[in-house]
């Protein structure tokens, strides 16, 4: 029999590449309506990865950012959190986080990859459940998890295949996913403005009192079938097409009572949540959510309007730049909230900032 100990979130890092991405770009290239993105999504504009900032590069700068508002020497275990699918994404990171941190004086000898979480948008709320408990059962003192995204390798922005993209039927794109039909299957670039690029940092570690106070997941009930698949290109880049109806049907349908049991179990309600950081679809969406939650806009965090969809990415980059907006405050009660994946699952984790 042990003790648990306290754990919290000691420091928090983002990376975000330099290079914008407009609409008028995308929209360009897409073969899309002027307006049509910021009419059907509310995205204005953005990130986007090239030679200077790779997945690897995004990394590790907010891990580094991070350590360092942890104000820790040392760092003992690693987590990564993406959506490690088919492309240059999967391969490993640790190293160059390593490498990054060794370089700025941090000691990371005897640092283990503990894990790679792979489960899109709610892996963040996963990984930092993950971390709590090695960090509360005395496993380890501390945790970085790294969550990084980098979809400009799977959006083809060629005018040629978008404009033509339609031809991919349903029955093609689920030969290439091998996932049970479904006439809601978006074409590729109807998708592929939804994306941004960066990366998010959290360093999970022993505290003097709670900071992490709850964990949870729940699957819908209604929808059982794959939301999201993934194909390629000829010319060696990917796509993505989305169940986009299953998906906002479940975040508006299911979500909010998912939410609301989760704060019951916890004998809560909205009222006693000072800010919700939901992971970052769109704000058109995300504002649909808050209506059926009851809940008010200002204590919701949005930066996809600017950022895009960071996937796993989204909540700690959401998370540290309310923080650095003085919108996050010492005692706050905060709640994460991801949904998504490809069975279509809602997990949420509960803190009090310390």
């Amino acid at each position: 029999m042990f003790e648990t100990e306290h754990a919290a979130i000691l420091g928090s890092g983002v990376s975000l590449p330099k290079r914008i991405m407009t609409n008028d770009e995308m929209e360009r290239a897409l073969g899309l309506e002027p307006g049509f993105i910021l009419e059907h999504t509310g995205i204005q504009e953005r990130r986007w990865t090239d030679d200077d900032n790779t997945l690897a590069s995004m990394a590790a700068e907010a891990a580094l950012d991070a350590v360092k508002e942890a104000a820790v020497s040392r760092i003992a275990r690693i987590l990564i959190a993406r959506d490690t699918i088919l492309t240059r994404r999967a391969f490993p990171i640790e190293l160059p986080i390593i490498e990054k941190l060794m370089a700025a004086g941090i000691e990371t000898r005897g640092a283990a990859s503990a894990g790679d979480f792979d489960n899109f948008c709610p892996g963040i709320c996963h990984a930092v459940n993950y971390a709590w408990l090695m960090v509360a059962c005395g496993q380890t003192e501390n945790v970085l998890i790294v969550a990084p995204t980098d979809y400009n390798d799977m959006v083809d922005l060629d005018p040629a295949f978008n404009r033509n993209s339609d031809v991919l039927g349903p029955s093609e794109m689920i030969r290439q996913f091998s996932i049970p039909p479904t006439k809601h299957l978006q074409p590729p670039k109807m998708n592929a403005f939804l994306w941004g690029c960066g990366a998010g940092a959290l360093v999970i570690g022993k505290s003097d009192q709670d900071g992490i106070l709850a964990y949870g997941i729940e699957g819908t009930q209604r929808f059982h079938h794959a939301a999201y698949g993934i194909g390629e290109t000829t010319n060696n880049k990917g796509f993505t097409a989305l169940d986009g109806r299953a998906i906002s049907m479940f975040a508006l349908a299911e979500v909010p009572g998912i939410l609301d049991r989760f704060l019951n179990e916890h004998n809560l309600t909205a009222a006693d949540i000072d800010i919700m950081v939901p992971h970052q679809p769109n704000p058109r969406l995300l504002a649909r959510v808050a209506q059926c939650l009851n809940w008010p806009e200002d204590k919701m965090v949005v930066i996809c309007d600017k950022l895009g969809n960071l996937i796993g990415a989204s909540i700690p980059v959401a998370y540290h730049l309310a923080k650095k907006e003085g919108r996050i405050r010492k005692g706050h009660t905060v709640l994460f909230c991801a949904f998504g994946d490809k069975l279509l699952t809602a997990a949420m984790v509960l803190l009090r900032e310390s």
